[in-house]
């Protein structure tokens, strides 16, 4: 042993100041879907978060997805403006105020918003409820207005506060309401008022934001600073000298008692008395805060004037210090934090750190027995102090090399068993070095270095070799070592921790193990937490166990998993150590830092199921039937405002028993055969706390046979929502169904039944966008109905006769208007009214092209310019606008009922199932054009379909036959060409014969093929895609016509060619 006064190298007794970030940011910009120029938030008792933008109009975020709820007005850019939010968090009723007035809705509902009755048509520039007396406040230019019977309905009152424009509303008990303007502050109550400006201490006269906190003070922000009324006297109390001058947006006070303010010069925030700040430096998008809220989880949420949002999560994640630490960390029984990094060990105790610098890199520290340190070194052997007083004095009690015991002066890990005993791995092959009684001596173990020393409950001493040497286990003396054969798959041991039933963990470089009745299991229910290193790890108080990876922590209770990140406040990704405490929380070290972090219980997230996708895509559905088919895809999205990586567990009843687990949000199934199922999906947040119920969906999977039911429902669906605005199409489409059933009864060969597939298949677009361009115009009316004909009576009563004519002339000339420019054609339209109104002065003069060209009003403005002398001008071209929109919507029903009747026709065609005994005179471009209506949404964006019809000949033939053939040749055209192409139609009559030619640009078919296209059973696509019978039965139904059929094919030009008799082998024509 060396001199006890010997020192271990350079000693600093520096205190240094010890960093403390109590908040932690997460930001949502406009890349994540953040509206930009937000102007209020509030949080809903669903969870989620309404966002109002002055720019964008209104917004739902539930943590991951920004959703727009729909516009109550005409979509023009002023009635986009959202100004301000106010809401009942018990029955989720919700007002906002805009530009158009006061709009209400229910929080539950995604519903299109309504124009709140009992509210002005104005400017809305403020708003509060007072939910106490149930009575909603709105301000504008012209006075204060409140409604009873919670703004619903009922009746209107009005305080004139002269010409100035109402900023803030906070009422504050029965009769009384506080109203800032910018003029000042003025208090309203059932005897009395009063206004506060400049001369009665307010910053200056222009009020933006109002607010009273629990302790009943009156928090007024203006554009110069902000100041409070005490509650008892009444006086204005300054506070310029803490919080300095600048534009006041918000004041919040959180559950925890602390006052948030928002301003143009970031946050600041309130606590004990004591002021602390949030800036750019701190990490705020911008200093120029609009609006503050809390959610359910104490977080509170900043939204930004010009664009996006942060979430604050407060004392969650503690930094403790920016060292970079390796795995070196323990703490003393007073709390102390010492870490090693590179040659110095630290003591971060309270407000400081300590340090002493060692001449050799630090690669393992011991805090023992009444707080002694042992100190192990990369190149000097081992440090032993009594305390913490030696240790900084640098009094060495103890320091062991090669010269006294030690087999190597390279330690790689110590540990101090309950009985006092200390082992060192050293990087020496093969020993341990174990000291006891004042005396080391060395175990002789089959391992290359011990990087890891563990002792368990019972006193087993747990020995983890660095380089793939396995597990070692000592006992009374007695060495065991775990390899491959006990189930560790990889036996480079990182970490080891046992759990509250005493069960032994291990982690590798390919993931995590368990101990079951002396055989290792390897766990982890998702591919990235199997695979990534596990450095190290720790148990917490409620025996939650912690892992910490080169790729973030993980937690587990072994139902559930998750993952936190630097999302979470970590200081980075790679952890190094992992220290639990008492209250819960943990000590966590990585390569950027120490933090302490406090994981807070959090409520349940929300779970939804966004799609189900196998042929085409179901949103949102509960139950769907489905037929047979490869693959079914499902993707969901757990909901939590407080939890940046959501996990999830999943099952699909009916085929399996077992839970799955994910960090994904889509799994997809495969080979599902027939049957019943209900997939059901959870989410995990950060804290494991799961959703109260899983999303799921009902599956019923039809077998192939069933094809023709489930057509049958399908188009019995659309033919449904069709009826209702166009009844006269209905007797043709029931026809078509019935149709279709009776050809797919007698669709005995595979080859029909699988055309039939694709049949059905490619015609539901073709039905599907008629029928959404007819619903959307259908809501859309129905809008204008609900919005416009209220308002009408009241419209033509303050109208006169020459606006009321001016009103007619709009209206006559929107609906007159036949002609149909392109958009580039509209754009120059707009552009020359636009410049035709400039030069005549007209306000506002984009606003007003923009909207003749929306009523189709292309020309002949001169004649309206009389009306902008009206001061009902703005009024008559929007009631204008809104009354010609019934007008395009019924001609998109027009137009879409249409498309859809040629689509069936085409259909009926094809599938007709009486077939003639005898031939019948058939044009054959018609048939051709009949397959190519069929497989038109195929072809219409990639390929290009050239004709030549030199002739239209009528020949006497099977039609329904011909067709077939038509449908298989220009199938195997379009087959041939993936990407894009082009696909030639001739059709001539020469020599009494008719000469079909379909041919493609695809890459050809080979030479030594050519022969064998035509033989039964002969296919070149993959398996499961052909039955090989297609050019078969192409070539014995022209055959049965008397024709032929031939091919010629080279790289980049495949050509079929159909020659047929003009008369039949009779000699009939």
């Amino acid at each position: 042993m060396t001199n006890s006064k010997q020192k271990p190298g350079k000693t600093a007794l520096h205190c240094f100041p010890v960093p403390e970030k109590r908040f932690h940011l997460r930001h949502f910009d406009v890349p994540q879907g953040a509206p930009a120029g937000v102007s209020s938030i509030r949080h809903e008792s669903s969870g989620t978060l309404l966002v109002g933008s002055r720019t964008e109009g209104l917004f739902r975020f539930d943590g991951s997805v920004f959703t727009p709820l729909k516009r109550p007005f005409s979509a023009t850019t002023d009635d986009d403006k959202i100004h301000a939010i106010t809401g009942d968090p018990v029955t989720g009723n919700v007002w906002i105020a805009t530009r158009h007035g006061m709009i209400f809705f229910t929080s539950a509902s995604t519903s299109l918003l309504t124009p709140c009755i009992g509210m002005p048509s104005l400017n809305i520039s403020a708003c509060a409820y007072d939910r106490q007396n149930r009575i909603l406040w709105g301000g504008t230019s012209h006075g204060l207005f409140f409604a009873n019977d919670n703004g619903a309905q009922g009746s209107l009152n009005k305080f004139t506060l002269g010409n100035t424009v109402i900023t803030a509303i906070l009422p504050d008990g029965p009769g009384k309401v506080w109203s800032g303007t910018g003029n000042g502050l003025y208090y309203f109550s059932d005897d009395t008022s009063r206004v506060y400006t400049f001369k009665d201490g307010l910053p200056v006269n222009s009020i933006t934001t109002l607010f009273k906190d629990s302790h009943g003070c009156i928090w007024v922000g203006t554009t110069a600073g902000l100041c409070f009324l005490e509650n008892e006297t009444g006086n204005v109390i300054k506070i310029e000298n803490r919080i300095p001058r600048t534009l006041i947006s918000s004041v919040f006070e959180d559950l925890a008692g602390r006052i948030w303010i928002g301003s143009f010069s970031g946050v600041f925030i309130l606590e004990n008395n004591n002021l602390l700040t949030l800036g750019e430096d701190d990490g705020l998008l911008s200093p120029f805060v609009s609006d503050i809220a809390q959610d359910q989880d104490q977080g509170i949420w900043l939204s930004y004037a010009y664009s996006g949002l942060s979430r604050v999560s407060v004392d969650t994640t503690l930094l403790l210090s920016h060292r970079i630490v390796g795995e070196t960390m323990a703490q003393d029984s007073r709390g102390g934090l010492w870490f090693g990094s590179e040659e110095r060990v630290f003591l971060r105790q309270q407000e400081s750190e300590k340090t002493v610098v060692f001449g050799s890199k630090i690669h393992a520290l011991v805090v023992g027995k009444k707080d002694s340190i042992w100190v192990g070194t990369f190149a000097d052997g081992i440090y032993y102090f009594t305390g913490e007083a030696t240790f900084f004095k640098g009094e060495i009690c103890g320091h062991y090399t090669r010269q006294n015991g030690l087999e190597s002066d390279s330690i790689l890990s110590l540990l101090q068993s309950r009985d006092g005993t200390i082992y060192a791995g050293t990087r020496n092959p093969g020993s341990l070095a174990v000291y006891s009684h004042g005396k080391w001596k060395s175990i002789h173990i089959p391992l290359k270095t011990v990087g890891r020393l563990y002792e368990d409950s019972s006193g087993r001493i747990w020995l983890g070799g660095f380089w793939e040497d396995g597990l070692g286990c000592l006992e009374k003396g007695k060495l065991r070592i775990y390899t491959e054969k006990d189930g560790l798959s990889n036996t480079a041991i990182l970490s080891i921790v046992e759990d509250k039933d005493n069960i032994l963990w291990v982690g590798t470089h390919a993931g995590v193990f368990f101990m079951d009745k002396d055989k290792f299991v390897p766990w982890g229910p998702v591919a990235g937490f199997r695979s990534t290193n596990h450095q190290c790890s720790g148990r917490a108080q409620d025996g939650t166990l912690w892992f910490g990876t080169k790729n973030g922590l993980y937690c587990t209770d072994r139902h559930h998993l998750q993952r936190l990140t630097i999302n979470e406040g970590l200081p980075g990704s790679g952890i190094t150590g992992i220290i639990p405490q008492k209250d819960n929380s943990l000590v966590i070290s990585t390569y950027h830092g120490i933090i302490h972090y406090k994981n807070r219980p959090l409520s349940p997230p929300l779970v939804k199921i966004e799609s189900v996708t196998t042929d085409r895509t179901w949103d949102s559905p509960s139950e769907i039937q489905i037929l047979m088919t490869r693959e079914i895809r499902f993707r969901f999205r757990g909901i939590h405002l407080g939890t940046s990586t959501m996990y999830y567990s999943y099952t699909l009843d009916g085929h399996e028993t077992e839970w799955h687990d994910t960090f994904e949000n889509e799994v997809t199934y495969c080979g599902i055969p027939e049957g019943n199922y209900i997939f059901r999906v959870t989410a995990v947040n950060t804290d494991l706390s799961v959703s109260e119920k899983p999303a799921l969906v009902k599956i019923t999977i039809l077998p192939v046979p069933a094809l023709r039911k489930a057509a049958e429902e399908d188009l019995e669906e659309y033919r449904r929502q069709l009826e209702i605005m166009v009844e006269e199409r209905t007797a043709l489409l029931s026809k078509a169904l019935e149709d279709l059933k009776d050809t797919q009864e007698q669709l005995l060969l595979s080859e029909k039944l699988a055309a039939l597939g694709q049949l059905v298949s490619g015609i539901a677009h073709e039905i599907n966008s008629p029928l959404s361009a007819i619903r959307s115009s259908v809501q859309n009316i129905a809008r204008m109905l609900d919005q416009t004909v209220r308002s009408l009576p009241f419209f033509f009563k303050v109208l006169s006769p020459t606006d009321l004519d001016f009103f007619k002339l709009l209206v006559d000339k929107a609906v007159g208007c036949e002609q149909r420019p392109s958009s580039r054609e509209e754009r120059t339209i707009r552009k020359d009214i636009t410049a035709f109104l400039v030069q005549r002065s007209i306000p506002d003069a984009e606003s007003v092209a923009e909207t003749f060209v929306g009523m189709r009003i292309y020309d002949g403005i001169e004649q309206f310019l009389p009306l902008f002398n009206s001061e009902e001008c703005r009024r008559i071209l929007h009631m204008a606008d809104k009354v010609s929109s019934f007008y395009r919507s019924s001609e998109i029903i027009t137009t879409a009922t249409t498309r859809a009747s040629n689509v069936i026709l085409a259909l009926k065609q094809y599938m007709r199932s009486d077939t003639p005994t005898m031939r019948l005179s058939s044009d054959i471009v018609d048939g051709i054009e009949t397959v190519l209506t069929l497989y038109h949404n195929q072809i219409q964006y990639d390929i290009e379909v050239v004709r030549e019809y030199k002739k239209r000949p009528v020949i006497p033939c099977f039609p329904e036959d011909l067709i077939h053939v038509w449908m298989n040749l220009i199938h195997n055209a379009i087959y041939a060409m993936p990407g894009e192409g082009m696909l030639s139609l001739f059709v001539d009559e020469k020599d009494g014969n008719v000469i079909v030619t379909i041919s493609d640009t695809g890459s050809g078919i080979p030479k030594e093929i050519q022969s064998k296209i035509f033989d039964p059973f002969f296919t070149t696509k993959p398996r499961g895609e052909g039955t090989g019978l297609g050019l078969d039965i192409v070539r014995k139904i022209v055959e049965k016509h008397d024709g032929r059929i031939t091919l010629s094919s080279v790289p980049g030009k495949t050509e079929f060619t159909v020659i047929l008799p003009v008369v039949d082998a009779g000699g009939n024509p």
